[in-house]
């Protein structure tokens, strides 16, 4: 697994992805590739501001995942 951790303005994303192990140091039984964002704010703020937060990280957390898959995968994702 990779980690990539980015920001954008308040909003920090952590960005897993590859392919797990739970067996490791064996070899991979199942092979699966895994994305896995999770978004958040280091800053307080009043309730209001959690709604514009959850909003926008959101919006981050489906624009990183349209831009790190191919053509291939969402066609194969879409036949599912």
């Amino acid at each position: 697994m990779h980690v990539a951790e980015l920001q954008s303005g308040d909003i920090d994303v952590r960005f897993q992805f590859g392919m797990p192990n739970p067996d490791y140091p064996a070899v991979i039984k199942r092979p699966q590739f895994v994305l896995d964002m999770d978004a958040y704010v280091k800053t307080s703020h009043d309730l209001g501001g959690s709604v514009q937060y959850i909003e926008q990280a959101h919006s981050l957390i489906q624009e990183l995942f349209e831009r790190s898959i191919a053509d291939k995968l969402r066609r194969h994702m879409n036949a599912k």
